[in-house]
């Protein structure tokens, strides 16, 4: 059985992660600011060198087009995180839908559905990780839109009065809001691990296009001094 909690105790939680938000975009701002202040500066001193010019460096005004641009990025960045739906990230994780016919997956979807009576939350998506490993996680958009997941390898173990306290916490979440914050953080900085992944894969494919030009200059050193050697003896 479910209780509603306290209104006071959701009031504090709800400012708290409502201050946590705040702190988080003052971080994205931070970074931002930051990178590109040092790409700006960095890319002007490497040009002056590459171009051996002797003209003084408007540091100051750099520093300030550089902050202006990354924060106007920032900023649209965070409102674009706050704006994507559900169904984006949880595409992205590779949930999929609880089945109602799975024995396993059966007391999951009722026990999701006693929380939305407790906590006045409807609509909650019930999904599955199809993963051994034990975790829960809940995740809520920008637009309301909630879901409370589950490895498959988590229902597999617990019994319902373990799962039931399991999905207890992961409500709560989805009450104070926390999940929401999650969720922001996730679509915030995922945009970073795509860019890593992006820069790799350049770099891989350098490396790549670099060992195939050395092997091919090795081949033709290696036949080159075939050749010489023929023609001495």
């Amino acid at each position: 059985m479910f209780y509603a909690l306290p209104a006071e105790t959701v009031f504090e939680a709800k400012e708290r992660t409502k201050r946590a938000t705040f702190y988080l975009f003052i971080l994205l701002v931070g970074l931002y600011i930051i990178f590109f202040n040092l790409l700006l500066v960095s890319g002007a001193l490497m040009l002056r060198v590459w171009t051996h010019s002797q003209g003084p460096i408007e540091i100051p005004f750099l520093i300030a087009v550089a902050t202006v641009f990354s924060t106007v990025l920032a900023v649209f960045h965070f409102f674009y995180a706050r704006s994507r739906s559900l169904d984006d990230l949880l595409e992205q994780i590779g949930t999929r839908p609880a089945d109602p016919k799975d024995s396993y997956h059966k007391p999951f979807i009722d026990i999701v559905g006693e929380v939305e009576a407790a906590t006045g939350i409807h609509g909650i998506r019930v999904v599955v990780l199809p993963n051994n490993g034990c975790n829960a996680f809940s995740l809520q958009d920008g637009k309301g839109q909630s879901a409370i997941g589950a490895t498959e390898g988590l229902l597999g173990k617990l019994n319902r009065q373990e799962l039931s306290a399991v999905v207890a916490h992961e409500a709560a979440h989805l009450v104070h809001e926390d999940s929401r914050l999650v969720t922001t953080a996730c679509f915030l900085f995922g945009v970073f691990g795509q860019i890593n992944a992006v820069l790799g894969g350049m770099m891989r494919a350098t490396n790549n296009t670099y060992s195939y030009y050395e092997r091919r200059s090795s081949a033709r050193s290696s036949n080159l001094t075939g050749i010489i050697v023929v023609l001495w003896i």
